[in-house]
């Protein structure tokens, strides 16, 4: 029987009046058999039910359940707040909330059975779904409830069950609610028997069911009818199908019924998974169905989340709060339970829309901190005093809601997206070099070994010799320079929402610059080299030119591998960070609004191998002809530029654009 057969015949034998029934009369039983169906024929048949219910179980349960004192602070010692921190022995407070969810989808009910001690205290919280309870009515209204399970049966009163429902009323049977599933019953029979059509075509080699016949005046035999049929169904479906068919006696064979590009099967597909998408109130791309993902972008889709949010698991944890409240009145007379809504993650885009309001002079500076989670200040009863005047992220800056020079991006999901991908080609383009430096130190080496053999004074090889090797190194790197160059404008363009055109004519401007910086970081790296003789000379003076030669051979060749990936990996950072702040200083130019000026972020990997100094610069700012004060006095540019060699060599961390308006 089909979820819609099963709704007909609960319509028909449903009370036209709300339930009379009393604990002396005769008791409701739990439907067992119809919410299993709706497990079998709905949840487990359905894709897109199922869609539905795992998403609206997966984000339901984000925020925590907790008391709040009449100041509005959580108060997580209460011992209602600890009872739904762990709800019972075998589940934790998420996995809870995921079961409640669950079993009102499915059934349209959930049934929080309160566990006593022997003192009458509220000890554990066990969820269970209408197969195995159900309210009794008494008039209009709950007497008590009906558990049966596992040839267990007992009456339940109703101040030990917490009742959550379905957002559809039954009015037939106000004491319950309806089951999303059963609602859309007809679009989910429709899709599941138009799943089993296409199925049942694919494996019949895409030959739809048809009729044999023959031709006038030609008879044939039943015998024969059959073993045609038979040959028919054995050469044509199934496992064997694909076999070659002859048909015999001047039969001939035509298709009965629809193919599948008359069914237009995709359209019929979407217009069932949007209505059952809509019934259970979550946004079709939300639940990644093909009807939400076909018509889907990054930012519609943080749309449909957002109204998701807000036009259903908002509403829901409102009820869901209202009702524990009810129910525990008892227990904690007018006690406030709340979901702790201040990490979720889609409500945190309001801080935009806060600031903008604080900006606009709509609300007050204490009403704008309040909202975003911070404490009021003295005086901020007021309105920004430029009333609307002040620019979105200058009116952050006054209302202290964006530290200067610091933004959070511990939960930056954009943050993390862009070091992979900055890092990933910075990685590539060093392995491509890291030949081309193996080289060049190689040289270096051999020139500071034969010049000692001339010169004791102090000077391995001349700054002449340091340039045309550091000249040598970057025309064999001049491929590998061009091809990094060009894939960083387009990522540095792309990551500021710019024009793809952009990167021809920005490519000429921010070359010689990267060029000469490059030249300038090979100079320096090769130039260690010969400071490295000179230490060498000096800890080993007063030994014979052969002991300091084989020192300097052992030194050189221990060093020789690492020290050539150490100079490629911290050249292309550098060359990385100097291409994208003259790629954003270059659009800086073409600006006229400072709230859209480009500023650079230095962003880490955050992980356990970022250096301490380096992990407390993650999130700091400054504008593109800025430099960041790192411990110690050192100033740098951004990664892989840093003064100090201990704050370049080997840095994992980029630079990230944010423009203004968005800093907060």
């Amino acid at each position: 029987m089909t979820i819609r057969e099963r709704l007909a015949r609960y319509l028909l034998k449903a009370p036209t009046l709300p339930l009379t029934r009393t604990t002396a009369g005769r008791h409701a039983a739990p439907d067992r058999r119809g919410f299993q169906a709706n497990v079998n024929d709905g949840y487990m048949r359905n894709q897109v039910v199922l869609a539905c219910v795992a998403t609206r179980a997966q984000t339901l349960n984000e925020p925590p359940l907790h008391v709040v004192d009449q100041d509005g602070k959580p108060n997580m010692e209460h011992p209602l707040t600890r009872l739904f921190r762990r709800p019972n022995p075998y589940m934790g407070q998420a996995m809870f909330w995921q079961f409640v969810s669950s079993y009102i989808d499915i059934g349209g009910n959930c049934y929080i059975h309160k566990v006593r001690n022997v003192y009458g205290q509220v000890i554990e919280l066990y969820p269970y779904h209408d197969g195995t309870i159900t309210p009794v009515a008494s008039g209009q209204w709950v007497d008590h409830y009906k558990f049966e399970a596992e040839g267990i049966t007992k009456e339940i009163p109703v101040d030990d069950i917490i009742h959550l429902r379905s957002y559809y009323v039954d009015p037939l049977n106000p004491i319950k609610a309806l089951s999303p599933i059963r609602l859309c019953g007809i679009n989910v029979d429709n899709y599941n028997e138009l799943m089993e059509t296409l199925y049942s075509y694919l494996r019949n080699n895409g030959v739809p069911s048809g009729v044999l016949s023959t031709a006038p005046g030609v008879f044939v035999n039943p015998a024969q009818t059959e073993a045609l049929r038979a040959q028919f169904e054995e050469q044509v479906g199934r496992d064997k199908r694909g076999k070659p068919l002859v048909l015999e006696g001047g039969m001939t064979y035509a298709p009965m019924g629809l193919n599948v590009t008359n069914l237009e099967v995709g359209s019929q597909f979407e217009q069932y998974e949007t209505a059952v998408c809509g019934i259970f109130r979550v946004h079709p791309a939300v639940a990644m169905t093909v009807a939400g993902l076909r018509s889907s972008t990054y930012s519609n889709m943080q749309t449909a989340f957002a109204e998701y949010t807000t036009l259903t698991r908002i509403p829901t944890w409102n009820a869901w709060e209202e009702t524990i409240e009810h129910s525990f009145n008892a227990e904690y007379p007018m006690v406030n339970v709340e979901f702790d809504t201040s990490n979720v993650a889609a409500l945190q885009a309001d801080k935009d829309a806060v600031s903008a309001q604080y900006a606009a002079g709509l609300i007050t500076l204490n009403e704008a901190r309040t909202m975003l989670g911070f404490a009021p200040t003295d005086g901020g009863d007021t309105f920004t005093s430029s009333g609307g005047g002040l620019g979105f992220a200058s009116a952050q800056k006054a209302a202290g809601l964006a530290r200067e020079g610091q933004i959070d991006q511990s939960t930056d999901v954009k943050a993390a997206s862009y070091w992979r991908t900055l890092d990933e080609m910075i990685t590539e383009s060093a392995a491509d070099l890291a030949p081309i430096v193996t080289e060049t130190v190689e040289a270096a080496q051999r020139l500071a070994l034969s010049t000692f053999a001339k010169s004791y004074d102090g000077k391995a090889f001349g700054e002449s010799q340091v340039a045309q090797l550091a000249k040598r190194f970057m025309v064999s790197a001049k491929p590998w320079r061009e091809s990094m160059i060009r894939k960083l404008l387009a990522v540095a363009v792309q990551a500021v929402d710019g024009d793809a055109g952009l990167v021809t004519s920005l490519f000429d401007r921010v070359t010689k610059r990267v060029t000469d910086d490059m030249a300038a970081k090979i100079t320096e790296s090769i130039g260690t080299i010969r400071q490295e003789v000179q230490e060498l000379v000096a800890a080993n003076a007063g030994r014979s030119s052969d002991d300091i030669r084989e020192a300097l051979v052992s030194k050189f060749d221990t060093l020789k591998v690492s020290r050539a990936e150490a100079i490629a990996k911290t050249t292309a950072r550098a060359t990385a960070t100097t291409t994208t702040t003259s790629t954003w200083s270059a659009m800086n130019e073409d600006e006229t609004d400072k709230d859209n000026e480009i500023v650079k972020v230095w962003t880490t990997k955050r992980d356990g191998k970022v250096r301490e100094s380096h992990r407390k610069m993650d999130g700091r700012w400054v504008t593109m002809d800025g430099t960041f004060k790192l411990e110690g006095g050192d100033e740098s540019e951004g990664p892989g530029l840093a003064e100090t060699p201990g704050n370049a060599v080997n840095c994992r961390c980029v630079l990230r654009p944010v423009r203004r308006k968005n800093l907060r």
